[in-house]
């Protein structure tokens, strides 16, 4: 029989075993297995291009007919060897089809295995990448859907369908990791057409969903999202380009969602995080038109001063983390201090829009507290820096504060730092006159706010040791009677007992005090040093034990007084 005879035959039995209906399915494909075997072992040849095309023509339009099964087995018997002719184009088509039939009869190792049994060059076709994404799914192979996405991005600028379908395949699925780095790889091609600010939108929706259903966020994904929102930034001209409704959805839409992602993670993820979401937010803000009304701006300027609270927040962590790399340290301060000038700022505008009444502003306590807490951090930074010039007008701010402010100790803690560090620096006598100004101040605050007498009693003695041995002592004797009056309320019931320790040192000290000024012929200051003395000692809870013996030791020093003036 001649080969071309022998060619005929075997696509007339195609034709035959595909669609009668008079023979099993399993049984026509097993002897159209036969009959090609027997075939191949004669002639050692495959069938002709023009057989073996009409031949796979027939069996792949009817193979389908006997359901997903009868399917498989069909393209299975399109990879044998008699038609090893067939172009690789074909070939390709032949494997993806048996892909499709698996993964619609969930065989996804079947998937894989014919996969892979193609040639790279048709395993990197775009319709092969997207079969093999949908594999990698079923799957949960992510190396696989990650090589499947960069070969389709690669390509992307002439058909992105493709890349587009696998997007939507892992959205389907939930798989929004996979949905987002699809996304991620559109946003890098840039590609013409695409719509940018949808796309931007689209891609962070998907970033957040995630963050939500993972219940916490790492520092890879915060990374991703901060990235995104940063792109999105970059591209404020692309946004506004639309009509001036939709650039102001653009500005709503970004500068609400950045807002809110930096509170819901602000206690869970690092500080720059934060601090990065807040520029993009206070960024968005800005671009608000100054069309809308007082009440319009208004709320524009109180979610701009909430953003620069907050950033200069996480900036002072920032610094005061950068133990090691002191330059970097320096330049959280620097920017901390932006953000505090800029809140100042903020506030000040809401003030004017305001008229000043801050009567009807019920946000003003926390505005005030806010700024209260900024000033501190304000006067840390300088410190840091060495900006020693600018310590006087700092210290004035704090004299002249007429808000609520909370915390004055953590204040004080910083004012005795600078105390310290007075003599080594150029810090002016009109600075170091405000000093004990201010530690007054902060301790009547102190007193004010949370009435805790052994945190009183400790800034006390610490006022009193700074100001012992001033010239003008005047201050420290202040702080003794000051103290005398807070004992007496605790000796009367009326409030917390003075503590033993703190009233004993603090009254010895200004007894001796006594002593030195009679030393040098100060009778008047001996006076006045020695009756306060004794006035704090009255109040000792020690059945009158200190109050008797520095009374016994007055006696002593003033016949001695009495004996010099004769």
């Amino acid at each position: 029989m001649t080969l071309d005879r022998i060619e005929r035959t075997v696509v007339t039995y195609s034709l035959f075993a595909t669609t009668s209906n008079d023979i099993d399915a399993v049984e026509a494909i097993d002897s159209f297995h036969d009959l090609l075997e027997v075939l191949y072992r004669h002639m050692k040849t495959p069938l002709s291009a023009k057989a073996t095309h009409a031949a796979q023509t027939l069996i792949w339009k009817n193979a389908d007919r006997h359901g997903l099964q009868a399917a498989e087995n069909w393209q299975k018997l399109l990879q044998h060897p008699m038609f090893d002719s067939a172009g690789l184009l074909n070939k390709a088509k032949i494997w993806r089809k048996a892909i499709v039939t698996a993964l619609a009869r969930e065989d996804v190792p079947a998937a894989r295995e014919a996969y892979y049994s193609m040639p790279s060059s048709c395993q990197n076709e775009a319709m092969s990448r997207y079969l093999a994404f949908k594999i990698a799914l079923k799957s949960g192979d992510n190396e696989l859907a990650d090589d499947s996405l960069h070969a389709l991005s690669k390509n992307a600028d002439k058909d992105p369908s493709c890349l587009y379908a696998c997007i939507l395949e892992a959205e389907q699925v939930r798989s929004r990791h996979l949905a987002v780095l699809g996304l991620q790889r559109l946003l890098d091609k840039q590609l013409r057409g695409t719509h940018l600010p949808s796309l931007l939108r689209c891609t962070a929706r998907l970033m957040m969903k995630e963050l939500e259903s993972e219940g916490s966020s790492s520092n890879e994904a915060m990374e991703e999202i901060v990235s995104l929102f940063e792109r999105a930034r970059d591209n404020v001209k692309v946004l506004r380009q639309g009509t001036d409704d939709q650039w102001g959805v653009e500005i709503q839409w970004w500068s609400k969602n950045a807002y809110n992602l930096a509170l819901k993670f602000c206690d869970t993820v690092h500080p720059e995080y934060l601090v990065r979401l807040l520029t993009v937010c206070i960024r968005f803000l800005d671009c608000y038109p100054n069309d809308g009304g007082a009440m319009h701006a208004e709320d524009v300027l109180r979610r701009k001063s909430s953003c620069h609270f907050l950033s200069a927040c996480g900036l002072i962590v920032l610094a005061r983390s950068a133990v090691d790399d002191h330059e970097y340290g320096r330049r959280m301060y620097l920017q901390a201090r932006q953000e505090i000038a800029s809140f100042q700022a903020d506030i000040g505008e809401i003030k004017k829009i305001r008229m000043g009444d801050a009567t009807t502003d019920k946000e003003s306590a926390i505005r005030s507290s806010r700024l209260f807490q900024l000033l501190k951090f304000d006067l840390e930074a300088i410190l840091h820096l060495h900006q020693w010039q600018q310590l006087n007008q700092a210290f004035n701010i704090f004299l002249k504060f007429s808000g609520d402010g909370d915390q004055w100790d953590s204040l004080a803690d910083l004012i005795l730092i600078i105390h310290q560090q007075a003599p080594s620096i150029e810090l002016g006598p009109q600075a170091t006159s405000r000093i004990p100004q201010l530690l007054q101040r902060c301790i009547n605050e102190t007193w004010k706010k949370d009435r805790d007498i052994v945190k009183m009693s400790r800034w006390l003695r610490l006022a009193f040791s700074m100001h012992l041995h001033d010239q003008d002592n005047g201050l420290a004797l202040k702080l003794v009677e000051q103290a005398a009056a807070i004992a007496r309320k605790g000796y009367t019931n009326e409030a917390e007992v003075y503590p033993a320790v703190e009233l004993t040192w603090l009254a010895t000290m200004a007894f001796n005090k006594a002593i030195d000024c009679l030393a040098t012929g100060d009778y008047g200051g001996c006076q006045s040093w020695a009756d306060a003395a004794l006035e704090l000692a009255y109040y000792a809870d020690d059945n009158g034990s200190l109050h008797a013996h520095l009374t016994a030791k007055r006696k002593v020093a003033e016949s001695r007084m009495g004996r010099r003036r004769q």
